[in-house]
């Protein structure tokens, strides 16, 4: 279950962040533990999920990142990598379409390989130079994260 926005309004951004890591690490392993018949409903939850995520960070965390914590080429390599997240997603969804069993199962696998990959670099390296700069940016941080979010899940309701 997500941290929902009013819990992130006095959280910490970066602990907020790392609990969608948790519960997207949980969801590919579930989508990897399903049938065929049960992976739809997961893999749609987790595409929901992902795409709320990576839009967060692609537009607040990353020039976050880039800006106050001054590392640009660590900023665009992770944008980057959530660029191409979205793309395997797509082929899954592709996969899905066709009934296509095995290339769903080998995309799943690239895509598990590849957020695995991305969210140690983000935890490990990125997210500390973001705690870094101290709780007044971290609650901006945060307060930007809940605005934008809002305006995304607020948006989709329409």
């Amino acid at each position: 279950m997500s941290v929902t926005t009013e819990d992130l309004t006095n959280a910490d951004p970066i602990e907020w962040l790392k609990n969608d890591h948790r519960i997207i690490r949980r969801m590919l392993q579930e989508l990897n533990g399903t049938t065929p018949a049960d992976s739809s409903a997961h893999f749609e939850s987790l595409k929901k999920l992902l795409s709320l995520h990576n839009a967060i960070e692609e537009n607040i965390v990353y020039p976050a990142l880039a800006k106050i914590a001054g590392d640009r080429d660590q900023a665009l390599e992770l944008f980057h990598e959530t660029a191409e997240a979205d793309i395997l997603v797509f082929s899954l969804s592709q996969a899905r379409a066709r009934d296509d069993e095995a290339a769903f199962q080998a995309g799943v696998e690239e895509l598990t390989n590849a957020i695995l990959e991305h969210v140690q670099v983000e935890e490990r390296q990125a997210f500390p130079l973001l705690e870094s700069a101290g709780p007044r940016v971290l609650s901006q941080l945060a307060n930007d994260i809940v605005k934008f979010r809002s305006s995304l899940t607020a948006s989709s309701a329409v």
